[in-house]
């Protein structure tokens, strides 16, 4: 009986080999999502870096950082830099000095502090938010187009861009501000990356404005503290006004989500709703 020759069983090997590679390549190719590179007016994006123009002269550059999950689980990672107009700041920050000077009748405060301090207070700060938010808004105006552009750039739903700015306005650092009223307009507030409560809160109402996102203040004298409501679809504390849901948000750390409020403050009654 004959036996086989070694090099038959290599043949066989190798023209196996061969017949994989060839099945291989003639499977269809994993589709890869890349998103495009560009340039405009207001963003440039390129090596996984978003940049907003401002489209100043003296310009200064913010730098953030920070990581979202869609609404199909998936974690993004964002890389923003925003360059901020010097002059939008200097504008900002004389704007914030002149609430100083804002009478009781300007702020539209009917009560005397001695008699109800609460509803003084509750008047006292609606009048501030809203001087300061209608006073500003326009600042943030090329901001919020711009997310609108990264949303689009990252195929991103409209649940997906809310999350997008809600997070953004999150993961900025948690700090109060030196000035007399505790509170700095939105642009100096990117300008600085940071803010307390009220500030951050009025910088994502102001961005979520321009998205077409309805959203509200809301603040409690009690607490101590500041939060915003978004009027969207969820689940957990919220509040009605001109029949419409308005959900809690907190917006001072990363991890909260629509409709959460920390233990130690969920008695809503405590909370005044402010629509800017």
């Amino acid at each position: 009986m004959k036996s086989k020759k070694p090099g038959g069983c290599l043949t066989t090997l190798y023209l196996l080999i061969i017949s994989l590679i060839i099945v291989i390549n003639l499977l269809p190719e994993k589709k890869q999502v890349i998103y495009n590179e560009f340039s405009n007016d207001n963003l440039i994006y390129g090596n996984n870096i978003y940049t907003i123009l401002d489209g100043g002269e003296n310009e200064s550059l913010s730098e953030f950082n920070w990581r979202f999950k869609t609404s199909k689980l998936k974690t993004k990672d964002m890389h923003l830099n925003i360059e901020i107009d010097n002059q939008n700041v200097e504008d900002a920050m004389l704007i914030l000095e002149s609430l100083y000077y804002l009478t009781i009748k300007d702020l539209q405060i009917t009560v005397d502090i001695k008699d109800n301090p609460e509803l003084y207070a509750a008047q006292y700060w609606s009048g501030m938010y809203r001087e300061l938010f209608s006073k500003t808004n326009s600042q943030i105006e090329r901001i919020s187009s711009a997310f609108l552009q990264i949303a689009e750039n990252e195929i991103l739903n409209n649940q997906d861009l809310l999350q997008l700015c809600i997070t953004f306005v999150q993961n900025i650092e948690y700090k109060v501000p030196s000035e007399k009223l505790g509170i700095i307009p939105p642009i100096v507030s990117i300008a600085r990356e940071y803010g307390d409560c009220d500030t951050v809160s009025i910088l994502l109402i102001s961005l979520l404005n321009g998205l077409g996102y309805e959203s509200v203040i809301y603040y409690s004298r009690d607490y101590r503290h500041a939060m915003i409501g978004i009027n969207t679809s969820g689940t957990g504390f919220y509040k009605t006004h001109n029949g419409k849901n308005y959900y809690f948000l907190e917006v001072t750390n990363p991890g909260w989500s629509i409709g959460q409020i920390s233990s130690d403050m969920q008695d809503i009654s405590k909370w005044t709703l402010i629509d800017l």
